[in-house]
């Protein structure tokens, strides 16, 4: 493990370190095994995942799975999504590629993930395939996998009635032998804010809350949530809707769910207390009972012929008592990332894959970050 350097220029202005300062804190960093701000930059050995945005992960003990992904730069065509798997080791930082006996889920992007520590199982449902940079060949999966990580199989779970349509990106949270399924956009682009529950023990689906009702979240995909409950409550921040016109809107939302009320409420704080500015495609995981999301994409920008604008962000945020508080670590920010994946281990958020956005071109990242409070 070891500290980390930024793409985006240091702002100029900044006195120079003493020397003798400056190799106390080049020792200090070859000994210490994370930053005392709590963002640590992990030296991965073993065979590292390819360059890729939007896989699915999930952590069981010391390992995080990491399945899926896509390579989809502005430079590339085709695309290429991906239905390899990973394992990363945590205290090691050992990356291993593994190969699953039996049926191995489509390639793809966009899916949500859970894991299941009572049966060492991480759950893959929906997400998205396309190779073409316009979307023309864009599918949508409606199919749940587990991957069994003490036998090493996948395994397409087919339960005994019919589960939410075929989607993009949904929402997912893991409590007890419960797989909870929010939102999500289809492959007509349109966006939903369906609530649905898998249950593990009898293998069915229920519908919660349907498309559409009163008193729910708006329509969304991308919506950054954690997987982990908070006291009774799911929570989700932002994501995307579409509107009217058809054109992406990053929303700026705060809601929680309550497992006991089957009811959403709306939290979001007033302005003053919000996400400033708001953003999408962000990291996020609970910890310590309290949300984060970190980097995403910011309005503004510039789009480098990608056709739309990207600013890229690595800002990190914590919901606590009804407001958003941006965690601050001057000198040891968190990395530039969007579209990557956040997932907890313990009290650690680990983020993976992504990319940032610097002179008109992605920098994709392989790099393994980590905060811990």
């Amino acid at each position: 493990m070891n500290t980390f350097t930024s793409s985006h220029p240091i702002p100029s202005g900044r006195s120079r370190l003493h020397p003798l300062l400056a190799l106390a804190a080049v020792l200090l960093t070859a000994w210490a095994p994370a930053l005392a701000d709590g963002w640590t930059a992990h030296k991965a050995k073993g065979a590292v995942p390819s360059a890729r945005s939007a896989p699915a992960v999930g952590a069981l003990g010391k390992h995080v799975y990491l399945f899926s992904g896509v390579f989809d730069s502005i430079t590339a065509d085709p695309h290429v999504c991906y239905n390899d798997l990973y394992r990363f080791d945590t205290k090691s930082d050992q990356w291993k590629r593994l190969t699953p006996s039996g049926p191995q889920p489509p390639p793809r992007a966009y899916a949500a993930s859970a894991s299941h520590p009572g049966s060492d199982r991480i759950f893959v449902f929906g997400g998205a395939f396309y190779s073409s940079p316009y979307y023309a060949d864009f599918t949508v999966y409606d199919d749940l996998w587990a991957y069994d990580a003490k036998r090493n199989t996948w395994s397409q779970i087919n339960a005994q009635n019919a589960g939410p349509s075929a989607r993009s990106r949904p929402a997912a949270w893991m409590v007890g032998n419960n797989l909870y399924i929010f939102g999500g956009i289809n492959a007509y682009f349109g966006t939903m804010n369906d609530l649905w529950v898998y249950h593990l023990a009898s293998n069915t689906w229920s519908e919660l809350i349907p498309d559409g009702a009163a008193g729910s979240p708006p329509s969304r995909h991308e919506a950054m949530s954690g997987t982990r409950v908070q006291n009774g409550k799911l929570l989700i921040y932002g994501g995307e809707t579409v509107d009217e016109s058809f054109s992406f809107v990053t929303l700026n939302d705060t809601w929680a769910y309550s497992l006991a009320d089957n009811t959403w409420e709306n939290l979001t704080p007033a302005a003053a207390f919000n996400i400033d500015p708001p953003r999408n495609l962000a990291g996020a995981g609970v910890l310590c009972g309290s949300l984060y999301v970190q980097g995403g994409d910011m309005p503004g920008g510039d789009s480098g012929g990608s056709g739309f604008a990207q600013n890229v962000s690595n800002d990190l945020w914590r919901f606590e008592c009804g407001k958003w508080i941006e965690i601050t670590c001057p000198g040891h920010e968190g990395p530039y990332l969007k579209r990557h994946r956040g997932v907890e281990v313990g009290n650690e958020l680990f983020l993976f894959s992504g990319y940032d956005f610097v002179d008109g071109a992605e920098v994709w990242n392989q790099t393994v970050y980590s905060f811990k409070p």
